[in-house]
């Protein structure tokens, strides 16, 4: 299921002004993946996850291009994304 799903990351300039452009999009490679027994949630890890400054402050979109592939024929949907922003890891 990893090479099912796509990450891709970025992060925004804070400034006076409204808007910024993207900076610094990267995709973003998939270590592993694992899908709970009732299929409701979906572990993913990064490679390199957490080494070094690199992983802060970033908006990461996970993107399922085709979840047939993933999902089979029972996907309410063509394509998933979800998009979060991480300002911290837990320790």
């Amino acid at each position: 299921m990893a090479k099912s799903v796509q990450v891709k990351s970025w992060f925004y300039t804070n400034t006076a002004e409204y808007g910024s452009p993207e900076h610094d999009v990267r995709e973003d490679s998939v270590a592993s993946t694992e899908l709970s027994d009732d299929g409701l949630t979906l572990g993913v890890k990064l490679k390199g996850f957490g080494k070094g400054d690199c992983w802060l402050d970033r908006i990461y979109q996970i993107t399922f291009p085709k979840t047939e592939d993933a999902f089979g024929k029972h996907s309410a949907w063509e394509r998933l994304q979800a998009f979060f922003t991480l300002r911290a890891i837990p320790k």
